[in-house]
């Protein structure tokens, strides 16, 4: 959900640079990978847990959808 809402948001100040609160997500965006990316091993780690978290709620929303329709079908 917080990934649509940065879409969303860079989309927004692309088109309406003039809306308050929008028009700064993408400079807040690119501050924050800058300052991931200077702080070496913890900043990547970091970017492994942000980007992980995504994976593994995809994966186990697969894992749940399947046992339920394995429960449903027996």
């Amino acid at each position: 959900m917080s990934l649509f809402a940065i879409f969303i948001g860079i989309y927004l100040s692309v088109f309406f640079p003039n809306m308050p609160y929008v028009s700064n997500v993408l400079p807040n965006l690119i501050d924050l990978l800058k300052t991931l990316g200077e702080n070496g091993m913890i900043g990547l780690i970091t970017l492994v847990i942000l980007i992980g978290q995504y994976f593994l709620a995809y994966n186990l929303f697969n894992f749940f959808k399947k046992s339920r329709d394995n429960l449903q079908s027996a």
